[in-house]
């Protein structure tokens, strides 16, 4: 007979790798801290692309946007500065950020730089489809809908920081093939940034999976458990949704968007 000890080890251990069966690498909880000491590689944009940047994003925007100093790396940041990736901004992100997304990058302790186009795409699909069902937003059920994993370099196989959102709960479609060096493709973003989160922050891996819902949020989340949000309908169509939360200031408070 197999002492109770040893079989409930060999029950946490088949739980484990079932939870992993998609060979996708577990989330590192030391992300914060490898973002920030990783030797990142320097910028790759060009004054031109900068120009093509600014008329198409920043026209009417109060903040300023320029290139990369040789010193400085997708990493840097400061109380009124960080660098994003600017494949981000044709993934729905811009200035001002969204509250939604601002939720997220705080629940998760995460910065833009740290997530790849494709996660900025699945977090701003999913606010817009929310938006679309007028369905107010939640971390809870953005928890049961994506699963954070980590990123190593390809090749490499170095671990810089970099982090990403799988799919859970439903599917996100039409999402770019892998664009190259996006990593390398950013710019300094000054001002008034709100409250974007600008420094990575240690989060316990307990706050990164589902925490399990009830109520109306469950009803909710079984009425769209399935759903394929193709974000070349979603990620056009959120400039034209209204906030669902826009008529109530408690919104913006951090216990109803846990």
């Amino acid at each position: 007979m197999i002492p109770e000890s040893s079989a409930q080890e060999i029950r946490m251990r088949a739980k484990a790798i079932a939870m992993r069966s998609d060979k996708s690498p577990a989330v590192r909880t030391d992300a914060a801290s490898a973002f920030h000491s990783a030797d990142h590689k320097e910028g790759r944009l060009t004054q031109a692309e900068l120009d093509i940047f600014l008329e198409k994003h920043m026209k009417d925007s109060p903040l300023l946007a320029r290139l990369p100093l040789p010193h400085e790396r997708i990493n840097t940041s400061a109380a009124n500065q960080i660098a994003i990736p600017i494949n981000h901004f044709d993934c729905g992100f811009g200035f001002p950020v969204l509250m939604e997304a601002v939720a997220v990058f705080d629940h998760y302790g995460v910065v833009p730089g740290q997530l790849p186009p494709n996660s900025i795409a699945a977090i701003y699909s999913f606010i817009s489809y929310l938006r679309s069902e007028r369905v107010q937003f939640s971390i809870r059920l953005f928890r049961e809908c994506f699963s954070m994993r980590s990123i190593p370099d390809s090749g490499t196989k170095i671990f810089r920081g970099h982090l990403y959102f799988g799919c859970r709960g439903l599917k996100v479609v039409n999402l770019a093939n892998k664009i190259a060096n996006w990593s390398e493709r950013y710019l300094i973003f000054e001002g008034n940034l709100g409250l974007l989160p600008v420094h990575p922050q240690v989060r316990d891996e307990a706050a990164f999976g589902s925490s399990g819902l009830d109520g109306v949020e469950k009803e909710i989340f079984n009425f769209f458990k399935g759903e394929r949000l193709d974000v070349t309908h979603y990620l056009p169509l959120l400039p034209t949704l209204e906030d669902v939360h826009a008529q109530d200031s408690k919104y913006h408070s951090a216990e109803l968007l846990c």
